[in-house]
């Protein structure tokens, strides 16, 4: 990665931007007020990374809009990949026994929940649910493809499922009796619970950009509002929940911003910087 030369008169020097409930609105679209803010900061100098639950394919077009360079998170911290040249510059798979205790563990719970296998550049999924596509196409992922077995598939960075708030809270029960399962769960948006690997995870990821990058830990902003979030505002100088993220998000933040359908990640933006 290549190192910052940030101007030595800004705040802050790296901002890192949840997607979904925080960057775009309820409608997952970017408004032009937070579209100008975030073009106006990096004119300024400052170092904007996104830091979502997607695919980095899914996040080009914003990329693209946003004039974005640099590192950014994506698949929760399991693919860094760069702005421009848009290699990727790490990436954690998910191991045997992770996968098999989650695969094993949906397969008692509920057999018929929609597994998304999520590969660095793909999408798959065993069963043919139009309602499933249709989810992840409206959160500007691909269309999923179809196998017959993840068992013939490349190793996975995580395993996504969408189901009912009962399935998530049974799984989550499920796995919590278990005394050897070691997949990481975690809730990252009102419809997907996902599994990965133990430790792979925004945080650790902005982590690796903050080190990679010799950015002090007091110079970075994190902006978030989902429970996969929390990590990420714990490993920022400045950790800001939405005001419409849960009341577990907001206690480990350090400021609460107006909600993602009032520009709410833009407007804390332009105050500290503009």
């Amino acid at each position: 990665m290549e190192h910052v030369h940030a101007h030595s008169d800004l705040p802050y020097s790296l901002v890192v931007l949840d997607i979904d409930g925080t960057l775009l609105n309820s409608n997952h679209m970017l408004t032009e007020y937070t579209r100008q803010t975030i073009l106006t900061l990096r004119k300024l100098g400052v170092q904007i990374s996104l830091a979502t639950g997607k695919l980095f394919q899914s996040i080009k077009p914003l990329i693209q809009e946003l004039q974005m360079a640099g590192p950014q998170i994506t698949c929760n911290g399991a693919v860094v990949a760069d702005a421009q040249s848009q290699n990727f510059l790490q990436t954690f798979l998910m191991q045997e026994k992770s996968i098999h205790d989650a695969l094993t563990l949906l397969s008692e719970v509920n057999p018929e929940i929609p597994i998304g296998w999520y590969t660095p550049e793909s999408i798959y999924t065993t069963s043919i649910n139009p309602d499933f596509s249709a989810l992840l196409q409206a959160y500007h992922e691909p269309k999923p493809l179809y196998t017959q077995y993840f068992q013939s598939l490349p190793d996975p960075v995580k395993i996504l499922i969408t189901g009912s708030e009962a399935d998530f809270g049974n799984i989550r029960n499920a796995a919590a009796k278990r005394h050897a399962f070691t997949a990481q769960i975690t809730r990252t948006s009102v419809d997907f619970l996902e599994f990965s690997e133990p430790g792979v995870h925004k945080g650790a990821a902005l982590q690796l950009i903050a080190e990679t990058m010799r950015i002090p830990q007091q110079k970075i902003i994190a902006i978030g509002d989902g429970e996969n979030d929390i990590s990420l505002l714990q490993t920022a100088g400045i950790g800001v929940a939405m005001a419409n993220a849960s009341q577990e998000v907001k206690k480990w933040a350090t400021h609460t911003a107006l909600s993602n359908d009032e520009d709410g990640a833009a407007k804390f933006l332009a105050n500290i910087f503009l």
